[in-house]
């Protein structure tokens, strides 16, 4: 991994929540936006049409999790909806994953 990835990877591992997704254990940085914030990752219809509330996580660039996976958070189980793939000189630094 390149530095980036690495300090982004360890202070997620160090103040990062705790979710579960596919029966294994993670950390992520879980962030409240907005339908009009969202449709920057999703088609607009898609956006305006998620229930309340919509999260972003921030996650290592070593995270497995795809569209249309699950993750259970807080007590509640989301659905991720969009994957974005963070990038610095060509490396992938970290995973911003849109859930609803």
């Amino acid at each position: 991994m390149s530095f980036p990835a690495d300090r982004l990877a360890g202070a997620i591992a160090l103040r990062g929540e705790t979710f579960t997704s596919g029966g294994s254990s993670a950390k992520g940085f879980f962030s409240v936006i907005t339908a009009s914030q969202a449709a920057a990752f999703l088609p607009y219809s898609l956006a305006i049409s998620l229930t309340a509330p919509i999260f972003q996580v921030l996650l290592p660039a070593s995270s497995t999790l795809e569209v249309t996976d699950t993750l259970d958070w807080n007590g509640r189980t989301f659905t991720v909806e969009s994957i974005l793939r963070l990038r610095s000189r060509d490396a992938t630094i970290g995973v911003l994953a849109v859930i609803a």
